[in-house]
């Protein structure tokens, strides 16, 4: 059964989806009303399992992470079917990651995805980051409030969501349209390609529209980073249409 750490975290949970929540471990703290005494306190009130341990115990339990002496073990991640992000009607933004690897990268995605209205991540089966505790703890809340798919392939997976009315636009380091001249589709798919390689030239060419950062003085962002801004850039347009409409 998996893990999830971090006061933000376990809180989160416990807001969203404290049924997933299937038992506590806290160290326990000596300053009354901190974090880990507030976790305690919600745990007790909603009836659910607790462990008082030490910080050795705990760390033999979730590893040498940062766990801010609290950690939650939780059911296995509840990942969405991917049908049910293309039936989702009117405006919907889908983030689709090609083999991004790095789970640090995952969660920063996933945070930024939910924090600028993302519909839902897609994610590969194969030769891809999962979500993890490590993920969720960067993810911040945003594990248990956006859906996540993953899927068997990612090229087939833009052809359905073409049938559904997505248009689809793949991030590329040169020879796209910069992110800001960009109309976005009210139906959007992002695709990201992996830390190393970008996107696979397979799933480039199922892009309708290649979009690009222009930079100056490097060749290329951080996956997650350049997930940021392309989201960013898409708000921003989503905003301008919502002015511009009538």
């Amino acid at each position: 059964m998996p893990w999830t750490y971090g006061i933000h975290s376990v809180e989160t949970l416990l807001d969203d989806a404290p049924e997933t929540v299937q038992e506590l471990w806290l160290v326990q703290s000596r300053r009354p009303g901190d974090a880990r005494t507030r976790v305690l306190d919600r745990a007790r009130e909603m009836g659910i399992r607790f462990r008082l341990v030490t910080d050795q115990q705990l760390r033999g339990a979730v590893g040498e992470v940062t766990h801010q002496g609290v950690a939650a073990r939780v059911l296995e991640f509840d990942y969405t079917p991917e049908e049910a992000l293309l039936v989702r009607p009117g405006r919907s933004l889908i983030v689709v990651l090609d083999e991004v690897q790095d789970p640090h990268n995952l969660g920063s995605i996933m945070r930024s995805a939910c924090a600028f209205g993302a519909t839902g991540v897609v994610i590969p089966r194969h030769r891809a980051a999962t979500v993890t505790a490590a993920v969720r703890k960067v993810a911040a809340g945003a594990a248990s409030r956006l859906p996540v798919a993953r899927v068997v392939n990612v090229a087939r997976f833009l052809e359905q969501a073409k049938s559904a009315g997505f248009w689809t636009y793949g991030a590329v380091v040169e020879e796209g349209t910069a992110a800001w001249d960009v109309d976005f589709a009210d139906r959007t798919v992002l695709v990201l390609g992996s830390e190393g390689k970008g996107l696979r030239p397979a799933v480039r060419a199922g892009c309708d529209v290649a979009v690009t950062l222009p930079m100056e003085g490097v060749e290329s962002l951080n996956v997650s980073v350049a997930a940021g801004m392309f989201l960013y850039e898409w708000r921003r347009a989503l905003a301008k249409k919502s002015i511009d409409t009538p």
